[in-house]
């Protein structure tokens, strides 16, 4: 692929171009190409003409953006705006890069691509108006953040404390947290990125924010336990099909299958709340004792100018509204692979803190659950289950997995599976069933509960 990458003088500048050897790159220090000049910008492209523009230019001196909010706009937002607008004029994908300081790290778990942004300092304001600005201009763009950037060369916090150290003691802040990011990891994960298309908005109902497998476990991480098994769905065979799907589209202009997100039309997108009842109806499953709440936040009329006012007024909450579910709890919109449209239990994409851990019922991030049915007439009896048993869904195995295949061969002639993976699925899905049916208790939090099988 032919790539021009911009900042390329920078210390992941220079460890993109290491990265992405295998690709034709053209890569542009600020003294051969300034992004805050547009007619530069487009004569850049207009000459190398690139498939993809990789923007690793910033203005990145964090507390010198306080006292010169004038330049950090001028590269962090006006630059990538310049250049999200001169390469969707020329059918050009644009990567661009950004940072954890559009958040404003008051979080107590870590923040997915979905958090709010809300920066506390000019510079994270301006990376978010870049971000915007990104969006906005060049419907195909990726947008990477990253955090605590370090190399062995540059200049970074490691060496920094290296070249201070010979010089007796040493005095550094200590009150803040963070994931320091190796730069050649980094340059590594995007440069899988390109290589496989990446873009666009999909959403894989009733999937946590990982692919899951077995065996079942409620181990989340760092000894932290949550009150279901770990959602199972593997959806990996559904990326596999829209990637092709998103390669087809930019290659032969062939419209990928519609991505099904809930919609308020037709009744599928609805208010978190109103699940409630469901979940609560089943033994073992619960609902979350606190849903995070995001509001709206003014800061000032100087806003557009970089100079933000803090704290912030606080306005009304957003309306955050989700798939609704069936009478099993699994969700009726979105892609429905076979574990969700011929089900062995109850998919979500959240859950909960086990009472073990502390907190108990409290929402655990980037996890999800799945809460097996009964298996016979007599164990749903015994728990109180409103959900019919296995036994009742399906005569046995092989008729549970010939609908799996059905189900699947459905997805394939949709274009949302391949058809060389549908044996696999249909083979993990025989795994489930034996798993299933194999577990002592449906939930961990029905250890307690005598039920007879």
């Amino acid at each position: 692929m032919r790539i021009l990458l911009t900042g390329a003088g920078g210390q992941l500048g220079r460890a993109l171009q290491v990265a992405l050897e295998r690709h034709q790159l053209i890569a542009l220090e600020r003294r051969e190409l300034d992004i805050t000049d547009p007619a530069a910008v487009r004569e850049a492209l207009r000459r190398h003409r690139p498939e993809l523009v990789l923007n690793a230019a910033a203005y990145t001196r964090v507390d010198g953006a306080e006292s010169e909010p004038e330049a950090a706009f001028a590269v962090n937002a006006e630059g990538p705006r310049h250049l999200a607008k001169a390469s969707a004029a020329g059918g050009i994908a644009l990567l661009h890069m950004s940072t954890d300081y559009v958040f404003d790290g008051t979080a107590n778990c870590p923040y997915d691509e979905s958090a709010p942004a809300n920066p506390r300092s000019v510079y994270g304001a301006s990376k978010l108006a870049g971000e915007q600005a990104v969006r906005e201009h060049n419907p195909r763009h990726l947008i990477v953040r990253t955090a605590w950037l370090y190399h062995t060369v540059g200049h970074n916090f490691p060496t920094t404390m290296l070249a201070l150290a010979g010089r007796g003691e040493v005095r550094v802040v200590d009150d803040q947290r963070g994931s320091p990011t190796y730069a050649p990891h980094l340059t590594a994960a995007i440069a899988r990125l390109i290589e496989s298309g990446a873009a666009g908005i999909y959403h894989l109902a009733g999937t946590r924010h990982g692919p899951g497998s077995l065996p079942l476990t409620d181990a989340v991480s760092d000894g932290f336990r949550q009150q279901h098994w770990q959602n199972t769905i593997d959806y990996r065979p559904v990326q596999r099909a829209i990637l092709l799907n998103l390669d087809r589209w930019v290659r032969e202009s062939i419209e990928p299958p519609p991505s099904l997100m809930p919609r308020i039309g037709d009744g599928t997108a609805v208010r978190r709340e109103s699940l409630r009842e469901v979940f609560m109806s089943i033994p073992g499953m619960g609902f979350l004792k606190a849903l995070p709440v995001r509001r709206r936040l003014d800061f000032g009329p100087e806003m557009d100018r970089g100079l933000p006012h803090y704290p912030p007024k606080e306005g009304e909450p957003f309306v955050t509204l989700v798939s609704g579910v069936d009478d099993d709890g699994n969700e009726v919109a979105g892609i429905r692979l076979p574990d969700v449209s011929v089900p062995l239990g109850t998919y979500t994409g959240w859950t909960m803190r086990h009472p073990d851990t502390g907190a108990g019922g409290q929402f655990i991030p980037l996890q999800g659950a799945v809460l097996p049915f009964p298996r016979s007439r007599q164990e749903r009896q015994a728990l109180g289950d409103p959900r019919p048993a296995l036994e009742e869904r399906y005569g046995s195995k092989d008729e549970y997995l010939g609908k799996v295949r059905a189900a699947v061969q459905d997805l394939v002639r949709e274009r949302y599976i391949l058809e060389e993976d549908v044996d696999r699925i249909v083979a993990g899905a025989a795994a489930r069933w034996d798993a299933f049916h194999a577990v002592e208790h449906l939930s961990p939090m029905l250890k307690d509960q005598v039920a007879t099988r």
